[in-house]
């Protein structure tokens, strides 16, 4: 099962504390407190009846150099819930991250993982479709990246205890996939 997602150039601004804050339509910024502040796609694929999932490949394709742009990432905050009323504290760039050579995120993908929604089963993961290079210190985002999951026959054939075969899980379910054809 091979899924494709293209993506427009991202957007560059100056961040509240320091570094850049890059966007990306499509996607959501995030970052641990002190690591990069980077956009993610969020990947929610519906797996076809009788198959389970066995594996994802995730390749980034057409690798392109995000020209003037030489700033760091901003670094990500703590969240502090509204009712705080203690000091609100910016969050540092992790030195073992901001002072290395090396390429960020290090992985093109979060690991994948597998849950049901109303009985149907689902892969899960977030695409990494943008990277800063500490060493050229330069950004660089990927026009396409292609998600392959691996099937292999379900183990079993006895039905999810959730799965109710309802037209309206169908289309509840189809709404929050991006493979809502299957």
């Amino acid at each position: 099962m091979v899924q494709e997602y293209d993506f427009s150039p991202p957007v560059a601004a100056p961040a509240a504390t320091s570094g850049l804050t890059v966007t990306l339509p499509g996607c959501v910024t995030v970052g641990a407190p002190g690591a990069p502040l980077l956009p993610v796609k969020p990947v929610r694929l519906l797996l076809p009846p009788g198959a389970e999932f066995s594996s994802v490949t995730v390749l980034r394709n057409e690798r392109t150099r995000l020209a003037d742009l030489t700033r760091p990432p901003a670094p990500g905050q703590r969240q502090y819930p509204l009712s705080w009323e203690g000091p609100v504290r910016d969050d540092l760039p992790r030195p073992e991250i901001y002072l290395g050579q090396g390429i960020f995120p290090v992985d093109p993908s979060s690991p994948a993982r597998v849950y049901r929604f109303r009985g149907f089963p689902v892969v899960a993961l977030e695409l990494h479709p943008v990277e800063y290079d500490f060493g050229e210190q330069a950004w660089y985002y990927y026009r396409n990246v292609t998600v392959a999951v691996d099937l292999r026959p379900a183990l079993s054939e006895s039905a999810d205890p959730f799965f109710a075969n309802q037209p309206e899980d169908r289309e509840i379910v189809a709404a929050q996939v991006d493979n809502p054809e299957l």
